[in-house]
């Protein structure tokens, strides 16, 4: 059935106004037998006369100052160097009544040598240029201004009536009509090119109309806009001899290019805009295409975006890398035409719309990725190697459906109405989310997979399966299904789901049912992060969908990462950066660095009752330690305090301290984080006693509110929580110091011991669906050093001088409980609880340091400056500080 019958009266509309423009032109060629007086060679002065182009003229330019009513030009043949020019800022302007002397310029039995050009304005209530009666002009015909018809049926531009251009038809400017065509062809021919980077535009006709045996001995090409009724038309035995191509805008009212009884002996390529109220592209009655349309660009049409009906030939067939979009069908074929082939290529492509060619093939290219968003009725549906194509409709196949490459399925019924063959190496995908969500394929004739028995199986994040799950007729037949020569093998891209595929008991259809694949439940075996991966593999088997995106990944690499990120596992960690921001406060407030490395005498005992200000920074880095991935963390602060003396051999004091750290997880928990801020209150003393040995401790108490952000990449979300600890540190310390070598030098030996005991308050994460459940835990630690404490006074104290020292000290230090951080933690989403665990600091570590003393006995102030560090466990720490002392 021809699919226009719906649509005659418009296609009669069409004709007619096509044959009208035709008619319009031709009357009102006849009737230009105005007499004129001659034109000047050259026009510069205004006049609303038309004037004749004859002897002894052999050009006629209308310049930028000119103005005239029309030009004239019957039966004048120049020899040489003949030409009409119209300058920018010309103007032919013909207001004149319809009929004769209605035309800008009208030419009757003439010729050009030199060609047609216009840069100004021509405008007419008749044919704005009218080329009729065997006219000839070599050359070409170049517009780069206005060429209009303002009324009727008449055309921008008419070449009728056995007329022929040699050379090019350019356009830049615009070429316009009311109810004719723009440009207009009938009878004649074109030597050359059409070519356009302007507009050509009708608003009731065509825009480029070639009939009645109009013939282009060239292309036709677009850069610009041709707008019309029909924005093409070539009918009734046109040609052209070469190709159409578009990278504009070709845009048609009814139908942007109208092809009928005609011949386009090159190719049609798009990589514009092609549209059409009713038809992109119409192809109809005994039309010859050689070539091929090849579209990368936008073809559509209300109704259809290609059609091609009535014995109509398309021998270089369809190819679309592009869009090609229709109401009732993007692609209709009538079975009387012959349409080489329907090809898609790349990955870009779209057919919007149904596809009507039950006699033509489609094929998914080689490294084609396409979808379809139609239904579809073709001869054979093909799909080439490394070509993926999504089903997301209907086929019906008047021969097969050949995979070559990947035929998929997301999670509904497909159906193909006709033989379905699997070739080797090529697969069925499956799209699956539960036992009652997945794809399926069913195939009406016979589904033939002996040559391949691949099957995807494509784990959707929100998927919902358990442990032995079927899901039945993955693939079904309308007979019994042979089977694969080499067996089913099935792959999917999840790590943790496998499945084992068999035919149903009648033989017709292929079930797969669920396995756990056993690697998956060791990936983070001995790891940290092993709590969470047995915590996330329980989820998923029980069918959990929150925790299906677990199921997408492929690797265990990818399994072990995202089992990572699913711990607080930096929650273990600060407790270091509370151990930290104690030996922050601890190791340098005034009592250590006025006994360390000075003698009996030094400035501690000169100075009683000081007030002391220190600033500190700190920094730490953590390597992999135990499987944990480590992290970096700074922390600063500031500590004030005062101290007395007592019974003049003895010093008690107290400080605040206030500040804050901040930490980053390494590699994989590089989007972890902790923000904390502390306040620390602490008492102090020390004792002189006999033969210049000394006893000093500590205690002090802290509170700590902490900050978390923990990154999960696989859910796309962020896990915010906060929670509270609180901290003591008691601390003691002996030495015994002693001159060396001189007496400005005095070397200290000491030992100390320091216990730790932090209280981690429990939270719960918000802001992902992987949110975690903390339980509060405690953590303990008992560190005892042995120092070397060194001091070199640059000046003497005994002189009463200021007195500037150097000091340094290098020890080891170890934590005798070795206890290992550990949290416990539960999904909010579900599931048992699972531990994690942190760095464990098992290893003697190296700590050592170095400072500037400069002191004034007699003096109010003291500054220090110091710089300690600490290495061990495949750890770096260091902590600055400036302590400024002000004695009342």
């Amino acid at each position: 059935m021809d699919i226009r019958d719906n649509k005659k009266i418009r296609h009669t509309k069409m004709k007619h106004t096509a044959l009208k423009a035709t008619a319009s032109a031709i009357l009102s060629l006849n009737a230009e037998v105005v007499m004129a007086d001659p034109c000047s060679t050259i026009i510069s002065d205004f006049s609303t006369a038309i004037c004749t182009f004859t002897a002894p003229n052999s050009s006629v330019t209308v310049a930028n100052t000119g103005t005239v009513g029309g030009v004239l030009m019957t039966a004048y043949n120049p020899s040489v160097n003949s030409f009409i020019l119209v300058e920018s800022g010309g103007t032919i302007n013909n207001s004149g009544t319809s009929g004769a002397g209605a035309n800008g310029i009208a030419m009757q039995n003439s010729s050009l040598t030199n060609g047609l050009a216009n840069s100004g304005i021509i405008n007419a209530i008749g044919t704005g240029l009218l080329i009729g009666n065997g006219t000839a002009i070599q050359g070409g015909l170049s517009n780069n201004g206005t060429i209009r018809s303002s009324s009727g049926n008449f055309s921008g531009i008419s070449i009728l009536s056995h007329s022929a251009i040699t050379g090019d038809i350019t356009n830049q400017g615009s070429i316009t009509a009311v109810g004719g065509n723009a440009l207009l062809l009938s009878l004649s021919e074109i030597n050359g090119d059409i070519s356009n980077s302007g507009i050509i535009e009708s608003t009731s006709g065509g825009g480029i109309a070639s009939v009645n045996e109009g013939n282009i001995l060239g292309t036709i090409s677009n850069t610009g806009t041709i707008h019309g009724a029909q924005g093409i038309l070539l009918r009734s035995n046109s040609q052209v001899s070469g190709s159409i191509s578009n990278s504009g805008i070709i845009n048609g009212d009814d139908t942007s290019i109208y092809l009928s009884s005609s011949t386009l002996s090159g190719g049609l390529s798009n990589s514009g805009t092609i549209s059409g109220g009713v038809y992109g592209i119409l192809s109809t009655t005994q039309v010859t295409i050689n070539g091929a349309i090849s579209n990368s660009g936008t073809i559509s049409g209300g109704d259809y975006g290609i059609s091609s009906t009535s014995n109509s030939t398309i021998a270089g067939g369809i190819s679309n890398s592009g869009i090609i979009q229709g109401g009732t069908a993007a692609i209709n074929i009538a079975n009387a035409s012959d349409v080489g082939n329907i090809d898609i290529l790349g990955k870009t492509a779209r057919i919007i719309g149904a596809v009507q060619a039950s006699n033509t093939d489609l094929t998914i290219t080689n490294g084609a990725e396409f979808t379809s968003e139609g239904d579809y009725a073709v001869n054979n549906f093909n799909i080439n190697q490394n070509a993926v194509f999504n089903m997301a409709n209907n086929i019906i196949a008047s021969s097969s459906v050949n995979n070559s490459g990947t035929l998929a399925v997301a999670d509904s019924l497909r159906i193909i109405t006709g033989a379905y063959t699997q070739n080797t190496g090529a697969l069925f995908q499956t799209n699956v989310s539960s036992t009652t969500n997945y794809g399926q394929l069913a195939v009406t004739g016979v589904a033939d997979l002996s040559q391949s028995g691949d099957i995807y199986a494509q784990i959707e994040p929100n998927s919902s399966l358990h442990l032995g799950d079927v899901l039945f007729n993955v693939i079904n037949s309308g007979s019994t299904l042979p089977l694969p020569t080499n067996g089913f093998n099935v792959s999917t891209n999840s790590f943790i789901w496998g499945f084992t595929a068999a035919l149903n008991n009648a033989g017709t259809g292929v079930d797969l049912t669920t396995a756990i694949n056993p690697e998956a439940s060791a990936v983070c075996q001995g790891a940290y992060c092993q709590g969470a991966a047995n915590a996330i593999m329980g989820q998923v088997a029980a069918g959990n969908s929150v925790f299906g995106s677990y199921s997408t990944l492929s690797s265990a690499s990818a399994l072990q990462t995202a089992a990572s990120q699913a711990t607080s596992e930096l929650t273990n960690e600060n407790v270091q950066m509370i151990q930290l921001i104690t030996r922050a406060v601890v190791d340098i407030v005034p009592m250590w660095s006025s006994l360390r490395g000075k003698s009996a005498g030094d400035a501690m005992f000169y100075q009683p009752g000081k007030v002391w200000l220190k600033p500190y920074g700190a920094s730490m880095t953590q390597n992999e330690r135990n499987t944990v991935n480590g992290f970096n963390a700074t922390a600063y602060g500031a500590v004030i305090g005062k101290d007395v003396e007592l019974n003049n051999d003895g010093l008690f004091g107290g400080a605040f301290a206030a500040g804050g750290d901040n930490m980053h997880g390494k590699s994989v928990l590089s989007g972890q984080s902790i923000n904390s801020n502390a306040y620390q209150g602490m008492l102090y003393g020390a004792k002189k006693l006999p033969n210049q040995v000394y006893f000093a401790g500590q205690g002090l108490v802290g509170y700590e509110n902490n900050n978390t952000n923990r990154s999960i990449p696989l859910y796309t979300s962020t896990a915010t929580g906060a929670y509270h600890s609180w901290f003591t540190n008691i601390r003691a310390e002996t030495g015994w110091s002693t001159t060396a070598f001189s007496p400005n030098l005095v070397l200290t030996p000491e030992i100390d011991a320091s216990y730790v005991f932090i209280n981690q308050g429990s939270y719960q994460e918000s802001g992902s669906p992987m949110a975690l459940s903390i339980a509060n835990n405690n953590n303990s630690s008992l560190v005892l050093g042995a120092y070397a404490n060194a001091a070199y006074h640059l000046t003497t104290l005994k002189n009463q001088h200021d007195d500037i020292a150097l000091t340094g000290y290098a020890g080891i230090a170890g934590d005798v409980m070795n206890s290992q951080p550990q949290i416990m933690s539960t999904f909010v989403a579900s599931g048992t609880s699972f531990s994690t665990f942190g760095v464990q600091f098992n290893e003697v570590v190296f700590r050592g340091g170095a400072g500037l003393s400069i002191t004034g006995p007699t003096k109010p102030f003291t500054i220090e400056l110091n710089y300690d560090v600490q290495a061990g466990n495949n750890a770096y720490s260091g902590i600055g500080a400036a302590t400024i002392k002000y004695k009342l």
